[in-house]
């Protein structure tokens, strides 16, 4: 509806482009960061969950510290795929 409104283009011009623009490729680099970015994100909130001591403010210090670390390790994971991948 977008791309008909906005560009006057239809959707069988839409979908062709897709088609000429977009490879396997592309959809399959999106699925494993992503996957890998999850994994990551999910591992470091466990063990830092799992790990924590002193009550309230030790969860509210783990909590902050999961996020600082697993934002640290999303970038380090994007470089590394961008290395890798591209």
């Amino acid at each position: 509806m977008t791309s008909l409104n906005l560009l006057h283009l239809s959707t069988v011009d839409f979908v062709k482009g897709l088609r000429i623009f977009y490879q396997f490729k592309d959809i399959w680099f999106g699925l494993v960061k992503s996957m890998s970015f999850g994994l990551v994100i999910a591992l470091i909130g466990c063990r830092k969950g799992l790990t924590t001591t002193g009550g309230a403010e030790g969860v509210g210090k783990a909590t902050m510290g999961a996020v600082v670390l697993s934002c640290e390790m999303v970038l380090v994971l994007d470089a590394f795929w961008a290395v890798m991948l591209l």
